[in-house]
């Protein structure tokens, strides 16, 4: 069996591992069955799904090739063609078209570009104006100070210059902090909203 990364942090199994597997079908009594884990592999939908071969499952299950899924390479452009003649057998529960998974795919990431975009544009015109705020505190707090160096005779670029470096120095120990602590909030943040449906990496 093949099980994904997310199960095998649960369950604490690595390749070559034996494992237990139990049935829980709603008819029948339930089956027990020890597999060895083949590999483990990244799924970014279905984040808890497991493989195994046909021969394996059927064994487990109790039957003699029995499918419950077909993935079909057609021929190009006869999709809908296709699809129409599934959806009108009875015995097929669903019909899924991989150009069609891709396209609702690509469509959501284009959302998500968008959304995200929008957010690092509110977030740097947020850092600018966190920015600007304390220079401009800054100033208003030290404006005797200013005066004071402006009378001993340094020049308003140098005191220009010496704001500029405060206000640097600011800004070097915030990203200094900032950046690992946000990449730790993502971090967490992706590792909270992974389920057993989906996953994020």
């Amino acid at each position: 069996i093949i099980i994904n990364d997310r199960t095998a942090q649960k369950l604490h199994l690595k390749a070559g591992d034996r494992i237990r597997l139990e049935t829980k079908m709603a008819l029948g009594a339930s089956r027990e069955a020890y597999v060895t884990v083949a590999g483990i592999n990244q799924q970014m939908m279905m984040a808890g799904g497991a493989f195994a071969t046909l021969t394996t499952a059927n064994n487990l299950l109790g039957e003699s090739q029995v499918i419950s899924g077909l993935m079909l390479k057609i021929v190009p452009g006869s999709e809908r063609q296709l699809e129409a003649r599934l959806n009108e057998i009875p015995q097929v529960a669903s019909v899924t078209s991989r150009s069609q998974e891709e396209q609702n795919i690509m469509q959501l990431m284009d959302s998500m570009i968008y959304f995200i975009g929008i957010m690092v544009l509110f977030s740097v015109v947020l850092g600018l104006a966190i920015v600007y705020n304390s220079l401009i505190m800054g100033f208003n707090e030290r404006k005797r100070e200013l005066a004071s160096l402006r009378v001993l005779g340094i020049t308003q670029k140098e005191v220009s210059k010496l704001l500029f470096k405060e206000t640097l120095v600011q800004a070097i120990v915030g990203s200094a902090l900032g950046l690992p602590g946000g990449t730790l909030m993502a971090k967490l943040y992706i590792k909270a909203m992974s389920t057993d449906l989906f996953t994020m990496s």
